[in-house]
């Protein structure tokens, strides 16, 4: 029956039957009725299995289709409740609200917003606290999309499913199954990642057992090992891409978005855009966190808790032709497995991910027709994608690290691929953890004997870091990792016979401690290996002991500082080399080697040292990387004008308007003090400048020393870095020249 434009809709069941009348103008909001060819002649419409005119969906009842055949969409809102709300998404998915099923646009648009109301009244009524609710809404994932729809659309709403998706893990495995549709699959995976990044910001804070259990269950395996290994090899829920980055090679420059940035470059590097596609030898893209995420890694949220951890790929393509000419994609040395890049425990050297790949051969190009085309006609098709289970895996690293669980630690170093742990552990080497000695100390022997991708630099890093744990057991097992690693570079040349077995008495000697503590002073002082450093010292050293007269290169000075800080290693070297005399030193108390004064600025000396480092080693002297003096003369010069950064207290007249200054005292060993004002961005060349205008002492680098907070910092440092506040003491230092 119908009556001033309503439609009857008769509901049968066994207890008897019910209608509704709805208005026509309700029922044209869903494609199921639109497509219904009797839809405009009947009156009355049977629901129902057994209706014998239209079936809505079995199962459902006069109350939940009361509650979704309303106009506007709000009404529909109002009426959802906890107890209704998967009956009434699965009839809306069904009826096909404001759409068809080919899905245009605006039709999309208009159940979005549907589903966004839906969600915010879910979020706001706090039902996912309700923890029955919350596991029914995730079991629905792989079967309705329409629910995991609703998740997609409302952030609140994913992060407020998190928490009960990381107590009950079993879900994300038998939500995750092979047949999953796509947005289901993109459903989960957002999960996880959600559980990760509210670990990153602290909202949560699970143990390393709660991260164990979710690792073992969420990827069904026997024990957190075999989960482990899964994560990295099989790479679980990361095969789903980010909106891919477009960078057109006419105007290459970098390209973020919230979460990553990527660069694309191609070698030779002298490449323009009007250069040919057949110039072009090799193509790079380069993928890093996006800064503002990274922002938060040293800082204070989450106590360096952010972890990211990502891989990507790229495709070449060209205007005009048909398919890509090129796929960019790396592999780990020697493995099958997938680079990735990754953001942990404050880690930042390692970070970015670079993927090269050859540029097509230019009769392949000429093949393809585009060998004519220039790089204005390219474009680079990146997509990055998070590795949401490996992000886990990381905060299971993290935990390990912070509760001191070294034995978890070594099983996963042992459990994961020799690659990935490689990898990981050099990707963690900048790491701002006060752990990081444990960590490295711990995984190492999982390494061992060899380990193949540290190179010299990633060596240097980790003996260089700035966070030393004052934990004595984990210097100890960091001592006892690194220092094998750790041997005197050789030389290139061979040396006298007489000198062979003298070398490999120097080598046999206990080096870690001098290398740990020299390898960031050197790489200010023009080495890139602290290895090389300690071999050139030894060298002169050598010398020194043969003629008693030559001079220390002052870029060697750093490794002098570190040595003459072990005394019994000092005089095992002067016994090993025959250096019969070591006097006792007036401020350092060790023993040094007496050498005539050094002139750097006298060139004839400098040559004469030379000559006789030739005489006695058979082969001149140069230093792998040794600095340029010129352009560090240029730098002092530049600190000489900078004389607002650091000046006597008596001149603050002289003080730059609106700058903070901080008073600090200095004081010498021979009783002269004094009080300076200095900026937080000060070095400590500089206030070596304001000390010598103030105290008239002869300041000549390297001969003068400031220690500070208890430790000697180099020239380039800045008072903010070596925490130096108000009232705080600067001790001056000053020895004999050698």
């Amino acid at each position: 029956m119908e009556e001033d434009g309503f439609v009857t809709l008769v509901f049968q069941a066994a207890d008897g039957s019910s209608s509704i009348p709805v208005h026509r103008s309700v029922l044209l909001q869903f494609q199921y009725f639109r497509s219904q060819c009797n839809f405009y002649e009947s009156a009355a419409l049977d629901c129902g299995a057994d209706g014998g005119g239209l079936s809505i969906l079995e199962g459902v009842t006069r109350d939940v289709a009361a509650v979704v055949l309303q106009r506007p969409a709000s009404a529909i809102v109002q009426g959802v409740t906890s107890g209704n709300l998967i009956d009434v998404l699965a009839v809306i998915d069904f009826l096909g609200f404001g759409a068809d099923h080919d899905q245009s646009a605006d039709n999309r648009e208009s159940l979005n917003d549907l589903l966004k109301q839906i969600a915010a009244k879910v979020v706001d009524s706090r039902w996912c606290d309700d923890v029955d609710f919350s596991v029914l809404v995730l079991k629905q994932i792989p079967t309705a999309p329409v629910v995991t729809r609703l998740i997609q659309e409302d952030a609140g709403l994913l992060d407020a499913l998190c928490s009960c998706l990381f107590a009950r893990p079993r879900i994300i495995k038998d939500i995750s199954t092979p047949s999953s549709e796509p947005d289901s699959h993109q459903c989960v995976r957002d999960l996880v990642e959600g559980v990760s990044r509210q670990m990153s910001s602290g909202v949560m804070d699970p143990s390393s057992s709660d991260l164990a259990t979710f690792l073992t269950e969420a990827t069904g395996s026997q024990d957190v090992k075999q989960a482990l290994g899964r994560v990295f090899e099989q790479e679980l829920l990361g095969d789903i891409t980010t909106r891919p980055f477009d960078h057109s090679m006419s105007d290459p420059d970098e390209i973020s978005d919230s979460r990553f940035v990527t660069d694309v470059s191609v070698q030779p590097f002298t490449c323009t855009s009007e250069s040919r596609l057949s110039d072009v030898t090799e193509w790079a893209v380069r993928v890093s966190v996006e800064q503002q995420a990274r922002a938060t890694v040293r800082g204070q949220v989450g106590g360096g808790a952010f972890v990211r951890c990502f891989a990507a790929t790229a495709t070449v393509y060209v205007d005009g032709a048909p398919d890509p000419i090129c796929s960019i994609g790396d592999k780990l040395p020697q493995s099958p497995l997938r680079a990735f890049g990754l953001v942990a425990l404050g880690s930042m050297t390692h970070t970015r991910l670079r993927l090269t790949a050859p540029n097509l051969p230019p009769a392949e190009l000429s093949a393809r027709g585009v060998s004519d085309k220039t790089l204005a006609d390219v474009v680079v098709r990146v997509q990055a994608s998070v590795l949401p289970m490996c992000e886990i895996a990381l905060h299971y690293l993290r935990k390990c690290a912070v509760e001191r669980s070294w034995g978890k630690l070594k099983d996963m170093a042992c459990a994961l691929d020799r690659r990935v742990s490689e990898r990981l552990l050099q990707c963690l080497t900048d790491s701002s953890s006060d752990r990081l000695h444990g960590i490295v100390g711990h995984w190492l022997p999982a390494l061992a004997p060899n380990v193949t991708a540290f190179d010299d630099h990633t060596l240097s890093c980790l003996m260089a870091s700035d966070h030393v744990c004052d934990n004595q057991a984990d210097i100890a097992a960091f001592r006892t990792a690194v220092v094998p690693l750790l041997s005197i570079a050789p030389v290139q040349q061979p040396l006298p016979q007489h000198l062979t077995r003298v070398w490999q008495s120097l080598g046999q000697l206990p080096w870690g401690d001098v290398l740990i503590a020299v390898s960031k002073q050197v790489r200010y002082r023009g080495y890139y290996d602290a290895r090389l450093a300690v071999r050139d010292w030894l060298l002169w050293m050598i010398v020194a002991a043969q003629c008693r007269r030559i001079d220390l290169p002052w870029h060697l000075e750093a490794v002098s500082r570190a040595v003459l800080q072990h005394p019994d290693l000092y005089s095992e070297v002067c016994r090993v080399i025959g250096m019969r005399e070591a006097p006792i030193h007036v401020s350092f108390r060790v023993a040094i080697l007496p050498c005539e004064q050094f002139k750097r600025e006298d060139d004839g000396s400098v040559e004469a040292d030379r000559m006789v480092f030739k005489d006695i080693l058979g082969f001149e002297y140069f230093s792998d990387l040794s600095v340029d003096e010129e352009r560090t003369a240029e730098e002092r010069r530049a600190s000489e004008a900078r004389l607002k950064y650091a000046l006597p207290a008596a001149h603050e007249r002289w003080k730059t308007p609106g700058v903070e200054y901080l008073l600090v005292r200095a004081a010498t060993c021979t009783g002269t003090k004094g009080e300076f004002l200095v900026r937080p961005s000060a070095t400590v060349y500089e206030v070596k400048l304001a000390i010598r205008r103030r105290t008239g002492i002869p300041i000549t680098e390297p001969w003068m020393y400031c220690v500070i907070n208890r430790r000697m910092p180099l020239d380039t440092e800045t008072m903010e870095e070596c925490n130096v506040q108000n009232g705080s003491t600067i001790a001056l230092l000053t020895r004999w020249r050698w």
